[in-house]
């Protein structure tokens, strides 16, 4: 009993000191009060441990701003200043060194500084180790901390001198410093962001590396791999090496979803030469389809919509119309994600509109489906037209040739936009663009004074 009232004693003092200590962190110049703190344990009759420091520093390193950062760094430099000097007798640990690090690392997605302040927390780290000053090691979590500090700051020369550092260390016989698989796949993710010339090939070779180096990694760490080589080859509007990641994806038979089409398809719509390929891509989901890898959602048959609506050539509305049926039939079929949308049926419209370019006998078609398209929208119990609609079909009246027949569409479509308070800038700028110059002044005047 007697021993059990001690050890609870001694519990109650610690949870004081504990609460002591992050009442001090709201305190700059607290690295100051670490004496303080050590004369108030000992009176106590608690001994000092590296748990109670390490907290002491979290308190400061977690505020994310850079003074509290830097304070929690400087309560680090008091506190190994202490041990060297045998004034304390305990050691910081790794902890302490890599709650300091993380606070830098954390920093550095606003400021770059903060990124080779990390670095300079482990080379001291790493020097006093080297003298034989303090037991504590450089891990291989403090080195990502220190590499994901540089992706952060988009310095990647310096995330990749980083990994290579671990990688020389763990051929010199450090089973320990072996760069793990987040090593990579966080310079994976650098890379396919970063906007320096030749990115992309850096982040390829790194996905080389990485199986060289973890050979029979988990097919779930490849598939994320190559859906970053996917999304950042798309971003940059290379949408052939975006379609040959998708298809090397299919061929290692590694996980596929809609996304993936979606962002190469989305890609070759910024190219009107390109704009063509999206077929192929097309037909490669189709067949995925079929043989149960994936089902395809509402958005990517919608994106190919967009991406055939800027071709402007004869019988595109007809193949939006039968990407919509097939949509409508996969969704009978139990495919909830694929029912088509306000979005989708926008795209249609603006399928139509850009026929305006061809035959008499293309524009008389797609206007008719334009009709039939927007009362769709006007009945449905699920649908309802938005801004883009409106927009859309008053670009649809170009289909008709000048006069009366145009006006009147011009005009019902704007005062059906009104009633439904949908008039916004880009409506405005389709009327002023598809009217007469009289006939838009007269329209928006009438907006300005309802």
């Amino acid at each position: 009993m007697k021993s059990y009232c001690i050890n609870l004693n001694l519990l109650m003092l610690r949870l004081r000191l504990r609460l002591l200590l992050k009442a001090k962190s709201d305190d700059r110049g607290s690295s100051t009060n670490i004496e303080r703190i050590l004369a108030m344990m000992d009176e106590q009759g608690v001994n000092p441990d590296v748990r109670s420091f390490t907290i002491y520093i979290d308190s400061f390193a977690q505020k994310n701003d850079w003074d509290s950062v830097k304070e929690s760094e400087n309560i680090l430099w008091k506190l190994i200043d202490l041990y060297l000097a045998g004034e304390l007798d305990f050691e910081p640990d790794v902890t302490c060194w890599t709650t300091v690090i993380r606070g830098w690392m954390r920093l550095s997605k606003r400021r770059r500084k903060a990124a080779s302040l990390a670095e300079d927390v482990m080379e001291r780290m790493i020097v006093l180790q080297d003298d034989d000053k303090i037991t504590a090691k450089a891990d291989a979590i403090v080195y990502l901390s220190v590499l994901t500090a540089y992706v952060y700051a988009r310095s990647m020369e310096d995330a990749e001198r980083i990994l290579g550092t671990m990688e020389y260390l763990w051929k010199q016989g450090d089973e320990e410093m072996k760069p793990q698989v987040r090593s990579y796949t966080t310079l994976i993710d650098g890379w396919t962001q970063s906007p320096e010339e030749g990115a992309m090939s850096k982040a390829e070779a790194m996905v080389k590396r990485l199986v060289e180096i973890h050979e029979g990694c988990e097919d779930d760490v490849l598939t994320e791999c190559y859906r970053s080589l996917l999304f950042g080859y798309s971003k940059n509007t290379n949408p052939l090496k975006a379609e040959q990641i998708l298809r090397l994806i299919i061929e290692k038979g590694l996980k596929v979803d809609s996304i993936l089409f979606d962002k190469v398809i989305e890609s070759y719509s910024h190219l009107e030469d390109e704009v063509k390929n999206v077929y192929a891509v097309f037909e490669l989901m189709e067949s995925c389809q079929k043989q149960g890898l994936m089902q395809a959602n509402e958005r990517v048959y919608t994106a190919l919509i967009r991406a055939i609506a800027k071709e402007s050539k004869p019988g595109m509305t007809k193949k939006a119309q039968t990407i919509i049926r097939r949509m409508q039939q996969l969704y009978e079929n139990g495919n909830e994600t694929v029912l088509p949308t306000v979005f989708t049926y926008n795209a249609l419209l603006k399928t139509c509109a850009n026929s305006f370019v061809l035959d008499d006998d293309e524009k008389n078609k797609a206007f008719n489906i334009a009709i039939g398209t927007f009362n769709l929208l006007r009945t449905s119990e699920d649908l309802s037209p938005d801004y883009v609609t409106y927009s859309s079909l008053i670009k649809c009246s170009r289909l008709l040739p000048e006069g009366d027949k145009r006006d009147n569409l011009i005009i019902a479509t704007f005062k059906q936009c009104a009633k439904d308070g949908m008039t916004n800038d880009v409506f405005v700028r389709a009327l002023e663009e598809c009217a007469s110059e009289e006939l838009s002044r007269k329209l928006i005047k009438a907006l300005h004074i309802s």
